[in-house]
């Protein structure tokens, strides 16, 4: 199994020696959501015919900045 930490650190590094732009980081945010298929609490619910509520007692959210975000890649 990977590390994350590796990772974080990498990206860091990168990112203040100038090797990653903003503008990669953004593609960065655009690949995991992808990978992890992020959706809004409100997102999901509607695409799977359940109430709010009824997110939080099948799924955990997590906090994302200031959204709460549901990892639908099962």
């Amino acid at each position: 199994m990977a590390n994350p930490n590796k990772y974080k650190k990498q990206i860091e590094l990168d990112f203040y020696s100038g090797n990653l732009s903003n503008e990669d980081l953004i593609e960065i945010l655009q690949l995991m959501k992808e990978l992890l298929q992020l959706k809004s609490v409100k997102e999901y619910a509607k695409e799977n015919g359940i109430s709010v509520q009824g997110v939080y007692s099948c799924r955990k959210p997590i906090d994302f900045c200031t959204f709460k975000l549901v990892i639908d890649n099962d």
